[in-house]
């Protein structure tokens, strides 16, 4: 069983004020995105701070195409 509940949080800087609820979630993120994008919108850079500030350690999978195939999916598990 997978349960997987959502929070929209809408706001301007909106990963500082949803840090709380990232504290609240556990010790550890998984990060998942392309190989370029996240990066050079800083949506990462803001991403691994405001994890920083909470005490969040992180692993990072950046290698994910356009419509992934399950063997892009399964290197992602191998590197965990």
């Amino acid at each position: 069983m997978f349960y997987c509940p959502v929070r929209i949080i809408f706001a301007e800087y909106a990963l500082k004020v949803a840090k709380d609820h990232f504290a609240a979630l556990g010790k550890k993120a998984l990060i998942v995105s392309g190989k370029h994008s996240a990066r050079l919108s800083g949506a990462l850079a803001e991403t691994l701070a405001v994890l920083s500030e909470v005490g969040q350690t992180y692993y990072l999978y950046d290698e994910i195409s356009e419509n992934p195939d399950l063997g892009s999916i399964m290197k992602g598990d191998r590197k965990s």
